[in-house]
């Protein structure tokens, strides 16, 4: 009689052990991803209306199916959990203000989408290197790359140093020339900006508006605007470049500092710097100057 007291008991351990040990396989069940690896992302222009391919693109922010999977610095190889044919978009992403902490997606860059799914296989990784173009809505308000003699800038009264065409291929940043400052112990500041007489008319409405700038610096230099109303001109300080004796490129916002003079009539952009410790020689190089609106 006790033996049919056991059976029971032994069929339901029994059961227990078969249902959890059929939990923990499904417990232990981990979905092999495949992975995207992407270097790079390029940028494609039309030269004459666009200007340079330069670029600063420090992260792609990745979409599967529309949906966003992470923002990464690259180069990055990530992981993709789905497998099979999917839809994949990357999107650019920049430094903005060349602030490590302000990361977002440049808004005058088209995503890229790839033209066919890509069939994502488990395990293996598929190699991607996105090429982008600016929307055909950006408004390119000012170009100026210093491969002709009629440069766009000029010296402002506050200025004892003109800007001038340095044509040197092996010290511009690409093409032929860029322009220079040099500072010496005699010629202490410099100051230019966009012409006077041709200001920029800039929407005042939230618009996105971007100060795109190639420089190199052996001093900080200052980059600010003139805002011009029929009766005053002011000047704004924007941003202060550190000095930086590797070429590097600058995003800036322009869209708060415009949008909080709604009375201004239009504006210029100047750049400026100092001798600020008695060097026998300093420089300060730009290229690739693009203001660009929506």
């Amino acid at each position: 009689m006790k033996l049919q007291h056991f059976k029971p008991c032994f069929w339901l351990f029994g059961s227990f052990i078969l249902i959890n040990s059929f939990g923990c396989k499904d417990k232990l069940k981990v979905d092999v991803p495949s992975y995207l690896k992407i270097d790079d992302i390029v940028v494609n222009t039309d030269y004459f209306s666009q200007g340079s391919t330069s670029d600063n693109i420090i992260d792609a922010w990745v979409f599967v199916d529309d949906q966003l999977i992470g923002t990464y610095e690259l180069p990055v190889t990530l992981p993709i959990v789905e497998t099979g044919i999917h839809k994949i978009e990357i999107k650019a992403g920049i430094k903005r203000n060349g602030q490590v902490t302000d990361r977002v997606t440049y808004p005058f860059y088209q995503s890229y989408t790839n033209s066919t799914s890509i069939n994502l296989v488990a395990n293996e990784t598929y190699e991607l290197t996105p090429e982008l173009e600016y929307y055909s809505s950006a408004n390119f308000v000012w170009l100026e790359d210093f491969e002709t003699p009629n440069i766009t800038m000029e010296a402002s009264g506050n200025s004892d140093t003109n800007m001038v065409i340095l044509k040197d291929a092996s010290i511009a940043f690409e093409g032929n020339s860029c322009g220079a400052m040099y500072l010496t112990k005699n010629n202490y500041e410099f100051e230019v900006s966009s012409l006077a007489n041709t200001p920029f008319d800039l929407a005042k409405d939230g618009t996105n508006i971007y100060l795109e700038l190639d420089y190199k610096i052996d001093q900080n230099m200052e980059i600010g605007l003139y805002v011009n109303s029929p009766s005053t001109v002011i000047k704004s300080h924007l941003i202060t470049l550190k000095a930086n004796t590797e070429w590097n490129k600058l995003y800036f916002f322009l869209t708060p500092e415009v949008a909080s003079y709604f009375n201004a009539q239009d504006f210029n952009l100047y750049f400026s710097g100092k001798n600020t410790y008695d060097e026998d020689s300093v420089a300060f190089l730009i290229d690739n100057i693009k203001l660009i609106s929506n």
